[in-house]
């Protein structure tokens, strides 16, 4: 292991969740340990509140929320406020160089929140003072699902709403 960076333990609220930050985490070389065991002067990287928020090593702990659901729940457990909007976040790959993403990112707000990483527009990473939490604003593992598997979700909505026709909730509108 590369002395220079601490390790990392991930955890996610599904198999689906945990491959996907494992798939980030072999992209980038970053060491890491699968499941929500955490070593000392290990980080705890999580799309999962459940487990992060019982976890009470002292080590760091950041959190990826999943999808306004796992958002809610961190906010909640923290005494925040989120609100969800489409944005262009920002970020750099080398000096003068930057690449953008069209998004939605949760803006966390409360009174222990402190901004610790900005896109000069947009506040990539909050922490909750006093401790070593960490929450990101962008969902990491939906932005991947959607950008890497290209899901169509108005073909999923389309999908639900024939599904949910077909089950008796449309009344007289026309079966497909």
């Amino acid at each position: 292991m590369n002395e220079k960076f601490a390790s990392i333990a991930l955890a996610g609220s599904n198999a689906d969740d945990l491959s996907i930050l494992k798939e980030y985490a072999d992209f980038w070389k970053v060491p890491y340990a699968a499941g929500s065991w955490v070593e000392e002067g290990q980080v705890l990287f999580t799309s999962d509140p459940e487990t992060a928020i019982y976890e009470r090593n002292p080590s760091p702990l950041v959190f990826s929320p999943t999808g306004i659901e796992g958002a809610t729940q961190i906010a909640r457990h923290f005494g925040l406020k989120v609100a969800i909007e489409e944005a262009l976040v920002r970020m750099p790959i080398s000096p003068g160089v930057s690449v953008s993403l069209l998004s939605k990112l949760y803006r966390f707000s409360g009174p222990n929140l402190e901004s610790v990483l900005e896109d000069g527009e947009n506040v990539m990473i909050n922490k909750i003072r006093g401790s070593n939490v960490h929450i990101l604003s962008l969902d990491l593992i939906s932005e991947y699902n959607r950008l890497m598997y290209r899901t169509d979700y108005q073909l999923l909505e389309a999908r639900q709403i024939l599904r949910a026709c077909s089950q008796s909730r449309c009344g007289n509108r026309a079966r497909a």
